[in-house]
């Protein structure tokens, strides 16, 4: 993932109201990725997340995978992967589909280049989720509905917003830029 690309999760609404009970601002720490509260021996897929979508299975997004099969072309390094779909430009912006071994949806989410916002991608990831009750979440677990205002929201609070509206202090401030 390139520095100026925001990752967007899409969760299931439903998955979300099995497993919590109600669907929070911010997911509990267990549920993120890099939480050091894990349960490495839970069966998450690897992603704590995956939980979300444990009653969606792969025959569940056939119809979503060919339309968007027909919208977007498909990215290239990924088309051999089984399991795995990827749709957009992997240097701008992208949709990720993937299921695991048991045929169940791992992730599925969007990467979004803020250098220059394509506004029919957006509209594209907005009505994939309104249409099918997904939500959006970044990799810090807040959680939004699909919205243009909560995405946005989302999108100026990340660190690809940070990078692409001052790339030096960006650097500097993470400790990679080691000039003065």
């Amino acid at each position: 993932m390139a520095t100026w690309q925001c990752n967007i999760d899409f969760l299931s609404a439903d998955g979300l109201m099995s497993e919590l009970g109600t669907i929070p601002d911010k997911l509990p720490d267990t549920y993120l990725p890099a939480s050091a509260h894990q349960d490495s021996s839970a069966d998450h897929h690897g992603d704590p997340r995956a939980i979300f979508w444990m009653h969606k299975k792969r025959n569940d997004f056939n119809q979503l995978i060919a339309e968007l099969s027909f919208k977007l072309p498909e990215v290239n390094w990924l088309k051999d992967v089984a399991d795995v779909f990827s749709w957009g430009n992997e240097d701008t912006n992208d949709l990720t589909l993937s299921f695991g071994d048991d045929k169940c949806v791992e992730s599925f989410g969007c990467r979004i280049d803020l250098r220059e916002l394509d506004e029919d991608f957006i509209s594209l990831v907005l009505e994939i989720c309104t249409s099918r009750n997904y939500l959006l979440s970044d990799r810090k677990g807040n959680i939004k509905i699909p919205s243009r205002h909560e995405l946005g929201k989302l999108l100026a609070k990340s660190n690809a917003a940070n990078f692409v509206a001052d790339p030096k202090k960006f650097l500097r401030d993470s400790g990679l830029d080691k000039s003065k």
